[in-house]
């Protein structure tokens, strides 16, 4: 019945841009206001009930992945999919929607539509906001906390990526288990001893991570922004974690994905190149603000519009955003 090539990340970012459009075209209208009759009307005099069913077979091979979870938007469509059956249970969903869709879809969208502009999911972008925000008050008063502890912080930030081949490939599922895998593993001291003069170095202490997971802002594709915090008592350079992390990454996803450390030029906010994989004193008040005004937000931020590289669709339970308590894991 469905294509067994679909992407799961491309047909995720794909779907939930296409109803971004329709909600964004819904407001430019004025559709808040709207009763009964004039969204009716809209959708009579509108391309969108038939650019959506134009998709159908992905979204609906999308929406009947099991063990998934889906950004606001499209779990809000994917409820109305589900409420206008609960009507008709002697209806088979899929027959119905590939073979005879416009009556149904009719009446889908035009729930869709109503809630797109109700109080619950204003709620849910709002809590969003707030959620972003305590994270970020989180994360800063637990790098605080830390510099107040240790003299010296090294903070090393890098990404995760899949290797363009892979990328379409790559399940939801895929990922959480390769970034499972990939954090139980960065705490185990062996992979941190690449030479045998490291065996006699000081130990390598990971004080503290935090990560968020995000679909690429162009074609949706899952990646991993990282970021460690090592003891910079004792170290100099992120070296050893650097090529110890990226043989993990490479590892635990059968030579598909790469560690990746964005060049100082080409980093989006410039000021970060003063810190990432540079020792930081506590006494150095205005490196250590850049680590709490720009990274922190960087890593516990998470979007619901389209430009933003939120995820769409996740494992059920899996959270985009995670950071470590505190950790003294020492490796040689």
């Amino acid at each position: 019945m469905f294509n067994q090539d679909y992407s799961e990340s491309d047909i995720s970012f794909w779907f939930d841009y296409l109803l971004c459009r329709f909600e964004k075209d819904l407001a430019r209208h004025g559709a808040k206001r709207w009763n009964h009759k004039d969204l009716v009307r809209f959708l009579s005099n509108t391309s969108w009930i038939e650019e959506i069913i134009g998709q159908r077979n992905e979204w609906l091979w999308l929406l009947n992945l099991p063990d998934r979870e889906y950004c606001p938007r499209i779990t809000m469509f994917a409820n109305c999919v589900a409420d206008y059956f609960e009507q008709y249970p002697e209806q088979d969903r899929n027959i119905v929607l590939l073979s005879r869709p416009l009556s149904a879809m009719q009446e889908i969208i035009f729930n869709f539509a109503t809630k797109l502009f109700s109080s619950s999911y204003s709620r849910i972008k709002s809590d969003r906001v707030y959620q972003a925000k305590q994270r970020r008050k989180v994360i800063v008063e637990k790098l605080r906390e830390l510099s107040a502890r240790k003299s010296r912080l090294l903070p090393f930030r890098f990404e995760l990526y899949y290797l363009k081949a892979y990328e379409d490939s790559v399940s939801s599922l895929d990922l959480r288990t390769h970034l499972e895998q990939f954090v139980k593993e960065i705490h185990k001291p062996e992979h941190y001893v690449l030479t045998e003069q490291d065996r006699d170095k000081v130990d390598l202490e990971i004080l503290f991570y935090a990560r968020v997971v995000e679909q690429g802002k162009e074609c949706g594709h899952f990646h991993i922004h990282f970021m460690v915090i090592l003891d910079g008592k004792h170290l100099q350079t992120p070296y050893r974690f650097h090529q110890g992390a990226a043989n993990i990454w490479h590892r635990v996803t059968e030579g598909k994905g790469y560690l990746s450390v964005q060049r100082k030029e080409n980093i989006r906010y410039p000021i970060q190149q003063h810190i990432n994989g540079q020792v930081i004193d506590r006494a150095d008040t205005g490196r250590m603000n850049i680590l709490f005004n720009y990274v922190a937000p960087y890593l516990t931020k998470i979007g619901i519009d389209s430009e933003h590289q939120y995820l769409r669709i996740k494992p059920r339970g899996f959270e985009a955003y995670a950071c470590s308590h505190f950790r003294y894991n020492k490796v040689k």
